[in-house]
């Protein structure tokens, strides 16, 4: 980086924090597609996929952190930690340990989806019970909608404005179930 006439270097005159260059890295990751309330189209997560279950990540200061939990964090807030009984437990590690417990609950079953209207906190337990009730043991009817939302989407000359295989990427699902969707084979009644 060049030096300007202060001695600072030009990084350093539009963002001045790691913070608010983690900042501008996440928001640039994300394709917003409607308003962050719920019922709304999911946004679109187009940075890195981690973990064993390929759900959006990010480095944020010097840690990789799953998006939807820092999207929580940013937007609404910790989670409701019993602080109290946190700090009984152990000072500053019984708070860590407090906010590990909860996790980010998708109401459109899209764990890519950073869209903060579609984010709350809950327990791994009431996760479980979301799986349950919505049957989110295959892909969820609102996830398979919006699939099938982005396969009509056409430009003015009727192409189709993206690939089976980037709607792939976006739901975490391979190209084969996006063609299986888009043909009828499966959520044919979605």
């Amino acid at each position: 980086y060049s030096k300007n006439e202060f001695g600072k270097s030009s990084k350093d005159d539009f963002l001045t924090t790691k913070r608010e260059r983690d900042l501008l890295r996440l928001w640039a990751n994300i394709e917003i597609t409607g308003p962050p309330e719920w019922p709304s189209p999911c946004w679109i997560w187009k940075g890195p996929l981690g973990g064993r279950d390929f759900r959006p990540v990010i480095d944020w200061e010097g840690k990789k952190e799953y998006v939807a939990r820092l999207m929580l964090l940013l937007v609404k807030g910790p989670p409701p930690v019993d602080l109290a009984e946190a700090y009984r437990r152990g000072k500053e590690q019984g708070v860590k340990n407090a906010m590990r417990r909860f996790v980010a609950r998708h109401k459109c079953d899209n764990r890519v989806c950073p869209n903060p209207g579609h984010l709350e906190w809950g327990s791994h337990k009431q996760n479980m019970q979301d799986m349950k009730e919505r049957e989110r043991h295959g892909l969820s009817h609102y996830v398979v909608r919006n699939i099938k939302r982005l396969l009509a989407e056409r430009d003015r000359d009727g192409n189709a404005i993206r690939t089976q295989q980037e709607i792939a990427q976006l739901y975490g699902v391979s190209r084969e179930t996006i063609s299986a969707i888009a043909t009828g084979r499966v959520y044919d009644h979605v």
